[in-house]
């Protein structure tokens, strides 16, 4: 994407909102989390719930396996249905879970204001 935008004429560059060149700031761990725009904008940010970085991107040769030897032919990003890091969800409840509990699959029930017809579970493991 970045070669695409320096390759506009200014006229269209000044339509552009943002490029965001994703094989840019790619670590060889793949940790990253940072984008980098590379318009004149700077809309630089952050993507979240880790999804897959350094995929074969649209100008790859299959000339290189390895993604940090040629980061340029690897700026794809796969987002998969079930990728999530941290959820950045407000905390509504802590449990603190009793040393005398042994290992096993247990559930939470929920409810909202005490109704029953407003009841969830959620399964955990120790």
């Amino acid at each position: 994407m970045a070669r695409g935008y320096s390759g506009c004429t200014s006229e269209l560059r000044s339509e552009v909102v943002g490029a965001w060149d994703f094989h840019s700031n790619i670590t060889k761990n793949i940790a990253s989390t940072y984008i980098i725009d590379t318009t004149s904008n700077h809309l630089n940010g952050f993507i979240i719930n880790l999804p897959c970085r350094a995929m074969t991107g649209y100008n790859w040769t299959a000339d290189e396996m390895v993604f940090h030897h040629k980061p340029e032919e690897y700026g794809a990003i796969h987002f998969h249905d079930d990728d999530i890091d941290d959820a950045r969800w407000d905390v509504d409840f802590t449990f603190k879970i009793p040393d005398i509990i042994r290992s096993g699959v247990y559930a939470a029930r929920l409810r909202i204001n005490g109704e029953e017809s407003a009841e969830t579970r959620i399964l955990f493991r120790l």
